[in-house]
């Protein structure tokens, strides 16, 4: 087996993980690296997926204030809530962060979110039919769409190969570039955190790093080569493409 060979997203985050004297468990590890493992094991489990923005209303920064509650848990609750009515026993999961409008952005809410949403089942993100419009009235409603904005700009969800850089552009507001626009400090307002990630998608992410942490281990022990192919094997096995990691190690 090559260093090479190893899928870029994987060697990314075991190289991330150098300065560590052993790679960490699960609630250990950073947020930044927990976004990275969420990306990845969505890639490669095969979990239809979108590339998601979307506006926040108004009423629903008023609302969140009044329960006492951070803007990003509030409009997640209610995210999660529409798309459980609409999906039944669909799984699906939510990550997003969110960040000012720039005041020169007339007519728009005060506040919008990058992030990524996954739905268990291809079919409700096919373009222009009737599953995909259902599901795209429900996050309109979910996310407070007001007359600011016609539906079509409200929000966004486009199929894109993402890499980690959609993560570092969606958490900019996290290392202040982006409230500099119009803030020093985050508003008040909204409350910290200013991200949210279902509980699903959690999982997932979690999952699939116990599942490579052998092969991240390796790398960062530098014994990557004397994974044998029982090694690779079981790290492979249930993939949807069951030779995915075989074959990239051979």
């Amino acid at each position: 087996h090559s260093f090479e060979a190893l899928t870029p997203e994987i060697d990314s985050i075991a190289n991330s993980m150098l300065s560590y004297e052993r790679p960490k468990r699960w609630y250990d590890t950073k947020e930044l690296l927990r976004l990275y493992m969420m990306l990845v094991a969505l890639k490669h489990t095969g979990v239809p997926y979108r590339k998601l923005t979307f506006y926040i209303g108004q009423e629903l920064v008023e609302a969140s204030i009044a329960a006492g509650q951070p803007l990003a848990g509030y409009v997640n609750k209610r995210i999660s809530r529409a798309l459980k009515r609409l999906l039944g026993d669909v799984e699906f999961g939510v990550w997003f962060h969110i960040e000012p409008t720039p005041e020169k952005s007339v007519k728009r809410p005060p506040y919008h979110a990058h992030g990524i949403l996954f739905i268990d089942d291809q079919s409700w993100f096919i373009r222009d039919s009737s599953k995909r419009k259902k599901l795209g009235r429900a996050f309109l409603k979910a996310t407070g769409q007001d007359d600011t904005m016609c539906p079509q700009n409200w929000q966004e969800m486009k199929k894109q190969d993402l890499t980690f850089g959609w993560i570092d552009y969606s958490r900019q507001s996290r290392r202040n570039r982006m409230f500099i626009m119009d803030f020093e400090i985050c508003p008040e307002e909204i409350g910290d955190p200013l991200s949210a990630m279902s509980h699903s998608m959690a999982r997932r992410a979690k999952s699939f790093y116990e599942r490579m942490l052998p092969l991240i281990r390796a790398i960062v022990g530098n014994k990557y080569l004397e994974f044998s192919f029982d090694d690779w094997r079981k790290l492979n096995e249930g993939y949807p493409d069951p030779l995915a990691f075989l074959s990239a190690a051979e």
